[in-house]
């Protein structure tokens, strides 16, 4: 057992005789040595700061541990004994000898255990290059803008980028990661290291703003992930001379890095933005803006810029991207992209490249462009904007105007999915993905994209309103008060939507369209009859209304309402109102020039040989074909020859020869990229009509005419009868069955007289019966009107007018 202290013996006494203050002093040396050691070779091997934290942690723990064990036992020449004992035996004979060597095997083991268990969790694969920077927002202190410390973020990031070989991580990704880490409270310093690790960086630039009255100090700090300083600096000037201090700040910390010393390479802020501290103000606000897709807010914080400083090329460069969303249509677009490449000396070299990329796209040279974005996007392969310039151009040449040959959703959104990968805010690449997910019906993409929407714009109530909507409709398409609730919410939202609600508002109006229009007739009526009143109350919403009820009414065939609210509709509802159900064959094509506004010469012989293709009349064809043909028009181009083109293929298969003028119809119009309500719609349409009576392409046209049509609504109830044909010649009798009804139901409303040509007698008989419940007996001509795709009416005279249909 231990001796007890003697009586008399002073506790200070019985430390010495112990030895305990040798034992304290001889560990303090140990250990200071130790984390002198680490302080060196941590950084060497890779080891976070976190890890000598951690050997501090364990060398003050192992202190009071050291002295117990000091005061209950001793060395001696046999040995390790108990303090006192003079019977026992050694507890560790031997041990002399081998002490250092434990000692120093335990050392080891500490250090081991230190650095696994502060090994940081989510790095990247491969050592985090430190020439790899990620810029954290700069802390503001006396009273300076609290904004500023987020601005430095994109003025440092963007005056270092490419300088001698650093490169600096995009600062809309770091900025993201830090509002989400920002919003549970203070982020600390190793917040801002993980933030840097997780956005793939090497080392992170972070600091302070101070105002100190008149004067302003700005002082930084480069820093590995590992906690290494490799640079410092600290510039001071005056309150409108920011961007001198970026400029002298860029250049200290480049020459602490290098250790040079001559003048390291100056980044000159100048030289790719602005020079005006004004100009750059709004111009970090138009980058916000842009990122959030709010456009208006955008293009009038950039035009205040090039306003302060009217040689500012990358603000006239970031308008016409602003005005390609806003689809101004007045050739502004255009005008400041060439601002833009004539002050090209003063843009970054990306963002000139992209603007050049841009010049081309806008002089129809959309395969150069792609080709150039291509390129640009190996040299820039984690650059969001670089991706989703490539994408952006490929969707719109390759998948927005194919019709039915879209590929699959999958293709058509996965490189949209790239760049939200890279930066879940940036918004404007969940536009086209939002169209493309509503069009197809896709539940579970609808809800992705507007959870991207929600998350990434929190304070847009507007844009919250229409992503509810937009969930719903997908999920509950076929429920009158779904479709009523989603027209409520695009007129409500209509006339003060901007940005990223006014982008949900054009992605979800033709899905809810399609979803109204093949609704039964009844069920229509009501929607009707609600976007009526909603016109009656004068709000300021009311063109929305009216252009819903427009469409509406024209794609269900009940044309004489339709041409009575177009008179008062914009220009484009009206002339869409007069095109759509010529193109899907309700109606002959004399109806195009029944209204006050005469349609091109494109739309008229478009609308002449639909009709002709409609009614299977070769002749009829023939004649529209010749006359488009001879026509002097001043249209020309590749719209106008494809519709030659595809006319004199169709012209074939009427005439006998059915496999291979299918083919070269495809062929003719796969030539052109152009969206709904265009030329090649109803020709695509009718590509498809037409194959439905070839064995072997029937598996492949039932397969396109499963899937939602994705233009104009007329097309989608026509979509349903050529559906039921299909399904019938492939021996699908009972699914032919319920289309068939849904084609019916969603035509009984129509027009009585309508000829809505290609429509099979026995549905035909089906659907005036239905119309004679709503109109007098006398009047109603439906049936006899409607005609089978194998015998064609072909009158000299034109149909009847169509009459009021009687629904409120």
């Amino acid at each position: 057992m231990t001796e007890p202290r003697p009586p008399g013996r002073s506790f200070l006494d019985e430390l010495k005789r112990r030895r305990v203050g040798r034992v304290a002093i001889g560990y303090a040396a140990a250990v200071f040595v130790v984390l002198q050691a680490a302080d060196i070779i941590f950084p060497a091997l890779g080891i976070p700061d976190g890890g000598f934290r951690a050997l501090v942690i364990a060398s003050l723990v192992g202190f009071p541990i050291a002295i117990a064990l000091a005061w209950l036992f001793q060395w001696t020449p046999e040995g390790l004994r108990r303090t006192g004992s003079d019977d026992d035996g050694p507890v560790v004979a031997g041990l002399k000898r081998a002490r250092g060597i434990v000692l120093g095997a335990v050392l080891v083991l500490l250090v081991a255990i230190a650095a696994m268990v502060v090994r940081p969790t989510g790095t990247t694969a491969g050592p985090l290059r430190t020439d790899v920077i990620a810029v954290v927002p700069f802390s503001t202190t006396g009273g300076g803008d609290p904004g500023m410390g987020e601005g430095l973020v994109d003025l440092l990031s963007r005056n270092l980028d490419e300088v001698e070989g650093l490169r600096l991580i995009d600062p809309r990704i770091v900025l993201h990661r830090w509002r989400q880490v920002s919003a549970d409270g203070p982020v600390t310093r190793d917040v801002e290291r993980d933030i840097a690790r997780e956005v793939g960086a090497g080392s992170m630039l972070t600091g302070r703003v101070a105002n100190l009255g008149g004067e302003v100090s700005v002082v930084a700090e480069l820093r590995a992930i590992d906690g290494e300083v490799l640079a410092a600096a600290e510039v001071r000037g005056t309150n409108d001379d920011l961007l001198g201090l970026v400029d002298r700040l860029s250049v200290a910390l480049l020459r602490e890095i290098w250790q040079a010393t001559t003048a390291a390479p100056v980044p000159e802020l100048a030289e790719i933005t602005t020079d005006d501290v004004d100009a750059m103000r709004l111009f970090l606000t138009g980058e916000r803006r842009y990122r959030e897709s709010a456009w208006p807010e955008a293009l009038s914080a950039y035009a205040g810029a090039v306003e302060a400083d009217p040689q500012f090329a990358f603000a006239y460069y970031r308008m016409a991207r602003t005005l390609s969303w806003v689809g101004s249509g007045d050739g502004r677009q255009s005008t400041y992209t060439d601002l833009a490449l004539a002050l090209s000396t003063r843009l970054p070299e990306r963002i000139r490249a992209l603007a050049v990329a841009d010049r081309l796209w806008l002089d129809g040279a959309r395969e150069e462009a792609i080709d150039s974005l291509e390129a640009l996007t190996e040299r820039y392969p984690d650059d969001p904007e670089v991706r989703f310039r490539l994408a952006d151009n490929r969707y719109h040449e390759l998948y927005e105007g194919a019709g039915p040959l879209a590929p699959d959703i999958v293709e058509q959104t996965s490189a949209f999915e790239h760049v939200l990968e890279l930066d879940p805010t940036f918004l404007p690449a969940v536009i086209h993905p939002l169209e493309v997910a509503l069009r197809y019906g896709d539940v579970d993409r609808v809800d992705r994209y507007t959870g991207v929407i929600e998350t990434a714009s929190p304070g847009d109530s507007a844009a919250a309103a229409m992503v509810s909507a937009a969930r719903a409709l997908v999920t509950s398409s076929d429920d009158v008060e779904i479709v009523r609730a989603t027209f409520e919410a695009i007129v409500a939202h209509s006339f003060d939507a901007s940005g990223m609600a006014r982008q949900v508002i054009l992605a979800v109006r033709p899905a809810a369209l399609r979803a109204g229009a093949t609704l039964p007739a009844s069920d229509q009526t009501r929607l009707i009859a609600w976007l009526r009143d909603q016109e009656d109350t004068a709000t300021e919403a009311s063109p929305e209304a009216r252009a819903l009820l427009v469409n509406l009414l024209s794609a269900t065939g009940r044309l004489e309402r339709a041409a009575s609210e177009a008179g008062l509709a914009s220009r484009g509802v009206a002339l869409a109102a007069r095109r759509d159900p010529v193109y899907a064959g309700y109606v002959d094509a004399e109806w195009l020039s029944g209204g006050e506004l005469e349609p091109t010469a494109l739309v008229a012989a478009t609308g002449r040989i639909a009709e002709a293709l409609w009614r299977r009349d070769a002749a009829a064809l023939r004649a529209a074909i010749d006359a488009a043909r001879t026509a002097e028009t001043g249209e020309t181009g590749a719209a106008w020859a494809a519709l030659i083109a595809a006319g004199d293929a169709f012209l074939a298969v009427l005439s006998g020869d059915p496999g291979d003028g299918l083919d070269r119809v495809e062929s003719a119009l796969r030539t052109v990229r152009t969206g709904a309500g265009s030329f090649s719609e109803p020709l695509w349409f009718l590509w498809l009509d037409l194959s439905i009576d070839g064995d072997d392409r029937l598996a492949r046209v039932v397969s396109i005419l499963e899937r939602p049509w994705s233009g104009a609504a007329a097309f989608e109830v026509r979509r349903l009868g050529a559906l039921a044909r299909a399904l019938e010649a492939n021996g699908r009798t009972a699914e032919a069955a319920a289309a068939r009804d849904r084609f019916t139901a969603a035509l009984a409303g129509a027009d009585a007289g309508l000829p809505l040509y290609g429509v099979p007698t026995s549905v035909a008989f089906q659907m005036a019966s239905k119309i004679s419940d709503r109109v007098p007996v006398a009047s109603t001509n439906a049936a006899s009107a409607i005609s089978s795709p194998r015998s064609p009416v072909v009158s000299t005279t034109s149909p009847p007018p169509p009459s009021r249909s009687g629904e409120p």
